[in-house]
């Protein structure tokens, strides 16, 4: 058994692109019992897009590599991902859109996390945003079946997300997508998914032990 903290803002194409490379890593090491906990992570909106925004341009600033880096390292990430059965047309993702509500979808996943159904609003969220090109309502939630109410009057998800904050602090993760595997290893950004196919391999060796 593999448990995996993965700190999001699914709303971030970086947070996207680290949860479809999991998501390939798991299926090749043929990983299927994996606990994931999804922990929010908000981020500021970026203030600067400009009329030429790109997700490849944005990405290799990011991660400080050139465009041409970039753009291969997509290529084959999308080309892998369709055998998989789903898409990512990183030529069509648009800039971060601007949430007229973020930190209620803050506590709709954080409510998610107790229901043990944070990977279905996870992914509801992303297709809405990423492969439908929709804007997140209120009112699409709801018809998902997520109950906003609930989300936006227990007092205590309140409480539970400023310990979310102040645990981003102490574990001293400053930005998404951030993983912590088994309590031991962390790590930060989009992995190589060869590289991730490695660690996964390791922590599920030593949870057997």
């Amino acid at each position: 058994m593999i448990n995996i903290e993965f700190w999001i803002n699914p709303f971030n194409p970086y947070s996207y692109l680290a949860k479809r490379t999991l998501d390939l890593a798991l299926k090749k090491c043929e990983i299927d019992n994996a606990t994931i906990l999804w922990k929010w992570t908000p981020e500021a909106i970026e203030q600067e897009i400009s009329q030429n925004w790109s997700f490849v341009s944005s990405l290799a600033k990011k991660m400080n590599q050139s465009d041409v880096y970039i753009q291969l390292l997509l290529e084959e990430f999308s080309s892998q991902s369709k055998q998989l059965g789903f898409r990512f047309d990183f030529e069509n993702i648009k800039p971060p859109p601007t949430f007229s509500d973020p930190l209620l979808t803050a506590k709709l996943l954080k409510l998610s996390e107790h229901q043990e159904n944070g990977s279905e609003f996870l992914e509801f969220l992303m297709e809405t945003y990423f492969s439908k090109g929709e804007i997140i309502t209120l009112e699409k939630m709801s018809d998902a079946g997520f109950d906003i109410e609930v989300a936006s009057n227990n007092k205590w998800l309140n409480l539970a997300l400023e310990e979310d904050k102040a645990l981003t602090v102490e574990l001293n993760i400053n930005e998404a997508p951030f993983m912590i595997l088994n309590e031991e290893i962390g790590l930060l950004g989009i992995q190589p998914i060869n590289h991730l196919v490695d660690v996964l391999s390791m922590a599920q060796s030593s949870s057997k032990k």
